[in-house]
């Protein structure tokens, strides 16, 4: 068993890898912290955290600076259910007003998370919009060819609807938000792992943190109707809710369409360059926009068909 010592505010502080191990890095027993998990990051990263997401919000782990290979982050391990296990089982036993009432829960607590970084006096910007699309758009574009048609034809959509729009908010969110990521506590939701999302550069803004719960859920929805077949309105029924008790009057449905779409070409080029099977999820939402001319948020926010 490896034995790292690492300081925390000058103190020695003895951590053992006892527990188990996870695509993150390692979760590990600290005296004095409970449990917490250790994230490789860039130093800048690093600072980022402690700087901005730590400071500004109760609603992620507390976090301490560590060297363990490289530079880390010693967050605290926050106990509860995902929200993701929570909306799965609720679909999978049919019980939809469970369903909504958890959506319910995480648009509010998400309002929360962002209204203290917004009055947060240190700030990380945001990317201005077209900057987050062509980024998104770059990363589709560098598939093989069996998967570049579906990704270029939502480009194409993009590009007709991003005219005129330069800025989102300025103020970067969580910046690869998904219901795996939101811990449900019993007075508190906490949203882990802030940042950029994989292989990405730019800071997405607060609609894409939105745009990426309306993903997340919808993602929780096919993979529920695989087993029991497709119900109805569920997914606009549940967006809907999100969003409504998020605050709609906080919410420009036109570059929330252009987000959600944006979040579902990285979310295609993501399934399809780690393999991971599940590439017909995003491919189902981009195949409906370009059927349909419109997204999820222009059919329960309004229509506004590029």
């Amino acid at each position: 068993m490896n034995i790292y010592y690492i300081t925390r505010d000058g103190t020695r502080c003895h951590v053992d890898p006892i527990i188990a191990s996870n695509k993150k890095g390692l979760v590990y027993a600290c005296g004095g912290l409970n449990k917490v998990l250790v994230y490789g990051l860039d130093p800048s990263d690093v600072d980022a955290y402690l700087s901005y997401y730590e400071v500004c919000s109760s609603r992620v782990p507390k976090a301490y600076p560590v060297y363990v290979g490289r530079d880390s982050l010693c967050l605290e391990m926050v106990e509860g259910p995902t929200a993701a296990d929570l909306l799965i089982e609720a679909l999978a036993n049919k019980d939809v007003e469970l369903a909504l009432h958890l959506v319910r829960r995480i648009g509010r607590e998400l309002r929360g998370f962002h209204e203290e970084l917004e009055k947060c006096p240190r700030r990380i910007n945001a990317s201005p919009i077209n900057i987050i699309v062509r980024e998104r758009c770059s990363l589709a574009g560098s598939l093989s060819s069996g998967g570049r048609g579906l990704a270029a034809r939502a480009c194409s959509f993009l590009g007709r609807r991003i005219h005129g729009r330069e800025e989102c908010t300025f103020i970067a969110g969580h910046g690869d938000l998904h219901l795996y990521q939101a811990v449900v506590g019993e007075r508190r939701i906490y949203f882990l792992d802030p940042g950029r999302e994989p292989d990405t550069r730019s800071n997405p803004c607060l609609e894409y943190d939105l745009a990426s719960l309306i993903r997340s859920i919808e993602y929780a929805v096919d993979m529920v109707s695989v087993v029991l077949g497709p119900i109805e309105g569920l997914k606009e029924a549940l967006a809907y809710e999100a969003l409504s008790f998020y605050g709609l009057d906080r919410i420009d449905p036109g570059a929330l369409a252009i987000l959600y779409t944006a979040r579902a070409l990285y979310e295609y080029y993501y399934e399809v360059s780690r393999n991971t099977g599940l590439e017909w999820i995003p491919a189902r939402a981009l195949q409906a926009l370009v059927i349909d001319g419109g997204t999820l948020v222009d059919r329960i926010l309004g229509e506004d068909r590029g």
